[in-house]
């Protein structure tokens, strides 16, 4: 029982530190069958903050709960606090392995509820989530709530999700595109597949490294496209620097999912989206080699140099990525 869950390491309050469990106030919405949600957390080295997401999930109260760590071999803390809280994991491994992507693979073959998601280890589980999660997948192939971003200073911006669709999510920063397109919102923590669906589309693709979860996405909707949306806020985002962020490798891992969709006669309805998100990518590269010009007057002329190529396909130059540029070339 999550009751007797041992102290926390931490001299800290609130949750989910010195909250003794959560409790729900609307589980007979449920109909006193709880589906079984499985909970992954990868981690590497993140041991100053992974009691607090530990105790995050844990502490829900869910009554149908599959805990899954999946550790990459850390060198740090880690495993001192896994095993601390072991009673309480369904399973847990600590090895070397490939990367954060891998570690997910490992854990969803693992999973057996009938909800999944990975919470990474420096994310917090908010109080009734699971709850929430539980009541909102019962009609849907997909849930999603609010995920609110915060860093240690104490700033907080609360994503909510919408329109998230394959053809939105492909589109999402295309200014030609029809508006309900544009306003596709999605954060991944916040959203949350049936376990035998997302099984069925395959193993996230380990070729990339921080686009995984926009990939497995676009794939899942495409196949299981009905959502159920929620303003409750689910997650606790973690912003800090020592997350993976590279805008170059973006891009190309982009390129890479991109292609892949070209390649699969299953999603040829999205060619046409793919192939505009795929000219834009390369097109940003473009960009970024001609901003490595200094002077001023290569500058004036490489930013007339964009306006004129960026002409030869307005679909998908003309966007505020490039207008940006050219302004960014000009008031330098």
């Amino acid at each position: 029982m999550t009751k007797d869950l041992t102290l926390p390491s931490s001299t800290k309050i609130g949750w989910p530190w010195s909250i003794e469990h959560f409790i729900d106030t609307n589980d007979s919405s449920l109909d006193l069958k709880y589906p079984k949600i499985t909970v992954l957390t990868p981690n590497y080295n993140y041991g100053h903050y992974l009691e607090e997401t530990i105790r995050s999930v844990l502490l829900q109260g869910y009554p149908n709960l599959e805990y899954i760590i999946i550790d990459g071999g850390s060198t740090d803390n880690s495993l001192e606090i896994i095993k601390k809280y072991e009673p309480w994991l369904t399973y847990w491994v600590s090895e070397p392995d490939r990367g954060q992507t891998h570690a997910i693979n490992k854990g969803l073959e693992k999973a057996t509820g009938d909800i999944f998601n990975w919470i990474n280890s420096d994310d917090i589980l908010m109080p009734g989530a699971l709850f929430a999660i539980a009541r909102g997948m019962q009609d849907s192939d997909a849930f999603v709530g609010v995920v609110n971003n915060f860093d240690e200073s104490g700033r907080e911006v609360k994503v909510f999700p919408q329109n998230i669709t394959s053809k939105g999510l492909l589109t999402r920063f295309n200014t030609t595109e029809k508006p309900q397109n544009r306003d596709t919102v999605y954060h991944q923590p916040g959203f949350w597949f049936k376990t035998k669906y997302l099984k069925q589309i395959g193993a996230l693709n380990e070729e990339l490294h921080l686009q995984f979860d926009f990939d497995r996405v676009v794939r899942y909707i495409h196949h299981y496209p009905k959502v159920n949306y929620s303003n409750q806020t689910l997650v606790n985002f973690r912003c800090h620097q020592e997350q993976k962020t590279s805008p170059g490798k973006i891009e190309q891992e982009g390129q890479k999912i991109a292609n892949s969709i070209l390649a699969d006669p299953v999603y040829q309805d999205l060619e046409r989206l793919a192939k505009l998100w795929l000219s834009r990518l390369v097109w940003y590269e473009d960009l970024a080699s001609i901003h490595q010009q200094n002077s001023r007057k290569l500058r004036i002329i490489n930013a007339l140099k964009i306006l004129l190529l960026s002409c030869k396909n307005p679909g998908a130059y003309w966007t505020r990525y490039t207008f940006g540029s050219i302004r960014q070339l000009l008031t330098k």
